[in-house]
């Protein structure tokens, strides 16, 4: 009976999931969907592909049963993406990024005929891009990446169907910065601050300040009290970052030692097993300096192991310290 019921393995794809068992639930859900019929196959197909997005970002490719079901999820997604395309058939961001993974250097017509076949409905208008907000943006990122021809055009075109899409115009500031316009990147969150003032954007455009040193000192202070107000635990990796740049080495330490949240603590064994507090302090203050010859064994002790790290988002600040490092030796700031 399970094995023919939707519903019980719907239940049981659950249960996999809240104890962890991800790459098992992957393979229920494979099952569960290939009995749907409909919108119920589209759904369970997004449903499918987010999970897979969820076990890639836990880093648990390598979990049994998982490489399986990883190569039956492509062959579901190429035969979905292959199919009559309409608005009760709306293509999926992730699929194609799926299959676009795949087939990126095996197979680069098959899937530019994807893409095409993928954009061309939200671009249009045919189907709003609210439908697959997420799957937009991921397929998005990874074509920027990859330096796709199209893909900037296609983000424009899409944000202008729908410019409520607050991760496509942080994807389009992270562009236009890559691209070597930072005051455009920075004026596009400013504005987007503006219109929608959430915690993600106003993240998202303290990294950037802090990243490109765009904006006056006093417009990095408004800032980092906005952030201060509104996120107060969420955002000390751009308040960290927002004080690197205004050169308070000092205030960075004490932005990463306060925390309420008690999930983000520091570990039981700062000061007694890994790294003393003065050694963080010594880390932050080389780096500030510019010692970029000196980040590697930094780096190795922020990144050691999640446990042991000097600070809950350790890892994530020392990659973000490589971009301004050499921003602030421009500026001087």
């Amino acid at each position: 009976m399970t094995k023919n019921d939707p519903l019980i393995l719907e239940m049981l794809a659950k249960a996999e999931e809240h104890t962890g068992r991800l790459a098992l639930a992957l393979q229920t859900r494979i099952q569960r969907y290939e009995l749907l019929n409909g919108m119920e196959k589209v759904r369970e197909l997004q449903v499918l592909l987010d999970l897979r997005g969820r076990i890639a970002r836990l880093g648990k490719l390598e979990s049994p049963g998982y490489i399986e079901a990883l190569q039956k999820l492509q062959d579901i997604t190429y035969d979905y993406l292959e199919a009559k395309v309409g608005p009760t058939h709306p293509p999926l961001g992730r699929a194609t990024l799926l299959v676009a993974h795949k087939l990126w250097t095996q197979d680069p017509e098959t899937v530019e005929k994807l893409l095409t076949q993928c954009f061309t409905p939200y671009t249009s208008g045919e189907i709003a891009p609210g439908l697959d907000p997420e799957g937009l943006e991921d397929l998005l990122r990874f074509l920027l990446g990859k330096g796709h021809k199209d893909a900037f055009s296609w983000l424009e075109a899409i944000l202008l169907r729908d410019p409520s899409l607050v991760g496509l115009h942080i994807l389009e500031a992270e562009e236009l910065d890559r691209q070597g316009k930072p005051k455009e990147a920075v004026e596009t969150l400013e504005h987007l601050v503006d219109l929608i003032p959430s915690e993600r954007t106003l993240r998202a455009l303290a990294l950037l300040r802090a990243r490109t040193g765009v904006g006056s000192a006093k417009a990095d202070r408004d800032l980092l009290l906005r952030l201060e107000n509104q996120a107060p635990d969420s955002s000390r990796l751009e308040r960290v970052l927002l004080r690197f740049r205004l050169g308070e080495p000092q205030a960075c330490l004490e932005t990463l030692g306060n925390s309420s949240d008690k999930s983000s603590s520091k570990p039981s064994h700062w000061s007694s097993q890994w790294p003393p507090r003065d050694q963080v302090l010594i880390d932050l203050a080389r780096l500030y300096a510019r010692r970029v010859d000196d980040y590697a064994d930094i780096r190795d002790r922020m990144e050691d192991d999640r446990t042991l790290s000097v600070f809950p988002m350790g890892s994530q600040l020392a990659t973000q310290l490589l971009y301004l490092i050499p921003e602030q030796a421009k500026s001087g700031r």
